[in-house]
């Protein structure tokens, strides 16, 4: 898991870690240090910090000038082994803010324009919100208020110059502060001013108030007597409550323009939009609103209808809001920058993800979000690529999964299902169809992007686009020979030692008995590909060996889901772990699991984990030591007298190994009733034992 996956485009809360052990290195470390230089080099590439050779020297006078005895070295050594003594492993919200607050202040100094300005801070907090997440400092209630963040900032920015500028305050500190505004009893210190907004996510801060907090700040600290504030420092004080005045009174206007229109989950999605962009805050007329995001003046009837939209209509918003220009606004004028312009396609974007998320994205891919987030992006470039190629901005996902061949892509995230390599691969034929016959650049850089995320969602799930057809090694009467049995059954029990994969407990022996066993139960070969024709496939790679009371619990989880035990499982088969003779204990599963970690909370959950896992030591020892026939008999006698003593013969020219191997990772000898395809490597899809 690479740093730079989680420093730039972030779509989950955090926090990334949990356990954090105060005997290591905290595991935020990394992150922390990425985070601190790339923030370096971009001042410096904005002319705050002015010296290449002394970055980190600059950026410490900036952030702890009140607090020279710290430092940037100083705060990365709490990170390291014993420097932590904090549970969380890392550096406090309220650390961050101040931070943020001070460079901003330091940005907001520069002798530029105005939209380079705001360019500069945009970038800033785009860096300090990737950190925010990963931290897990975006999540609760206060974050749910868009004002909180702004209200700490201001009296943080605030701060900042009263420590400057009055010699009692030494620090920023609401301590320091508070005493001296404890005149004006109509006016809450200056910690509640933004703290009030986090137990009412929906209050907006009051304009009054807002007066007010100024008023009590500047009658204390510039009285024209005794003035603790320079002509200057006052025009920076009066300059920020102006901004942030600003800022409630367009975003009431913009709470104003639907306030007459009927609730539903469509203006939720509209009203969102609006509320993280100044720019449609500006709009009064709905009309003319609706133009900018739909490209439709009479878009009124599709945001009355209290249904969820399609997830087309999410797509068609986002494509109308990234075509839009400067020249767009200007007709409506409004005086926009290309910043603003590029800040609000950006905003549209994560507000339409996050939606789908919310109301679309089932809770099967949400559990993986890197998955998630990877067949959003992929849905969506496709989308994009057949609405291009068929000249229809309004396709829907039917029509695309006619012209494809397959199953809607829209149907696979609502109902949680991956993209398997049948799907992939119908998808990517027609793609590179659209790419044959594209006659301009833009059209071929989006056929190309497409392609892209299949190529990537393949190589990322594990999955082989170019395989082969299914339909073509299956048929009702071979699935129920009891010689298929046989052959699934000792290859499958060899593959995992006898484990169910999912919940890591052995599968008893009387499960193979004719029939059921006297609990009623029976053993099941389940099919765990994503692809519908899978569910027909008599491929041992395409099957895990369960019980009945088991089985239905599969459907829970996905082709990637299942691929990702898989190949953890034939890690623990095939390597040592740290244990006495190399056995495998829990923190070496943990540690096999550390970028699934809903693995090892499946399995560990079980209080018996610690005796399964010496189970696993001693089956594969005795799997290794006397190979497949002795390691069924020993723990699968039932098993053993179905499925080898009945078919002897076909037995050893299917599963024992070939005389000559070395060792027991080729023992398929296929060549049996045509069922098999020649030119699968079979040998990598057994337990390859040390």
């Amino acid at each position: 898991m690479s740093t730079a996956q989680f420093m730039f485009g972030l779509t989950f809360n955090g926090p990334l870690f949990t356990d954090i052990q105060t005997s290591q290195d905290s595991p935020f470390l990394p992150f922390f240090k990425s985070f601190i230089t790339v923030l370096e080099l971009d001042l410096f590439g904005m002319d705050v910090l002015k010296d290449i050779n002394s970055l980190e020297t600059d950026l410490d006078k900036i952030l702890f000038y009140d607090t020279p005895s710290i430092s940037i070295s100083e705060r990365i050594q709490r990170f390291q082994a014993g420097g932590h003594i904090f549970s969380t492993g890392n550096i406090w919200e309220q650390q961050l803010d101040k931070w943020l607050a001070r460079i901003e202040n330091k940005i907001d100094k520069l002798n530029i324009p105005i939209d380079t300005k705001q360019q500069y801070i945009d970038r800033v907090k785009f860096l300090f919100t990737n950190y925010y997440r990963i931290s897990g400092y975006l999540k609760g209630v206060k974050h749910q208020n868009p004002f909180y963040h702004r209200a700490k900032l201001l009296t943080l920015k605030v701060g900042d110059i009263l420590v400057k500028a009055v010699p009692g305050i030494t620090k920023n500190e609401y301590t320091q502060i508070n005493v001296y505004l404890e005149q004006f009893s109509n006016v809450n210190d200056l910690k509640n001013f933004y703290k009030d907004l986090i137990m009412t996510p929906k209050r907006i801060p009051s304009t009054i108030f807002i007066e007010k907090y100024r008023q009590a700040i500047l009658s204390t600290f510039a009285r024209d007597i005794t003035s603790y504030l320079s002509p200057s420092e006052i025009i920076e004080i009066n300059k920020l409550f102006d901004e942030f005045k600003s800022s409630v009174i367009l975003f009431t206007q913009g709470q104003d323009i639907l306030s007459t229109t009927p609730d539903s989950i469509r203006k939720n999605l509209v009203q969102s939009i609006i509320d993280l962009s100044p720019i449609l805050q500006s709009f009064t007329v709905q009309k003319s609103l609706y133009y900018i995001l739909f490209g439709d003046f009479d878009a009124e009837h599709w945001i009355l209808r209290t249904t969820r939209p399609p997830l087309k209509d999410l797509f068609i918003i986002e494509r109308r809001v990234s075509q839009l220009t400067i020249d767009h606004f200007s007709a409506e004028e409004l005086d926009i920058t290309i910043q603003d312009l590029e800040k609000l396609q950006m905003d549209v974007r994560e507000i339409i993800k996050i939606f789908c998320n919310e109301h679309y994205m089932h809770e099967k891919l949400l559990r993986k979000s890197k998955k998630a987030d990877l067949q959003y992006k992929l849905t969506d470039a496709i989308w994009l690529a057949t609405a291009t190629h068929e000249s229809d901005p309004n396709i829907d996902f039917t029509k695309i999964a006619k012209l494809a061949e397959t199953s809607s892509l829209q149907w696979k995230i609502i109902m949680g299902s991956g993209m398997g390599y049948k799907s992939l691969g119908a998808y990517l034929r027609i793609l590179h169809e659209f790419k044959q016959s594209a006659i301009d650049t833009e059209s071929l850089a989006i056929y190309q992007r497409a392609i892209d995320y299949i190529l990537t969602y393949a190589r990322e799930n594990k999955i082989s686009i170019f395989f082969r057809s299914p339909g073509t090694f299956y048929d009702r009467t071979h699935w129920f020979e009891e010689q298929t049995k046989q052959f699934h059954i000792t290859r499958l029990l060899a593959r995992n030692l006898g484990f169910d994969i999912l919940t890591f407990k052995t599968l008893d022996d009387s499960i193979f008995v004719y029939g059921r066993d006297k609990y009623g139960n029976t053993f099941a070969r389940h099919h765990f590909r994503d692809d519908i024709d899978n569910k027909l496939s008599l491929y041992i790679e395409d099957l895990i060996l369960t019980d009945g009371r088991v089985h239905n619990l599969y459907r829970n989880y996905d082709e990637a889901d299942i691929l990702e035990i898989l190949e953890g499982f034939e890690t623990m088969m095939s390597q040592d772990g740290t244990g006495q003779d190399g056995k495998w204990i829990q923190d070496d599963v943990k540690d096999l699991f550390k970028d699934s970690e809903w693995v090892y909370e499946l399995w560990s959950e079980n209080r018996d984990f610690g005796d399964l896992l010496n189970n696993f030591n001693e089956r594969k020892n005795f799997y290794q030591s006397n190979g497949l026939e002795t390691f069924i008999e020993e723990y699968y006698d039932i098993a053993h007298e179905r499925f080898f003593n009945q078919y002897g013969e076909g037995v050893y020219s299917l599963c024992v190994r070939v005389p000559g191997l070395g060792d027991y990772s080729g023992y398929l000898n296929i060549n049996w009733r045509d069922m098999f395809d020649d030119s699968v490597d079979y040998s990598s899809m057994f337990p390859k034992l040390l």
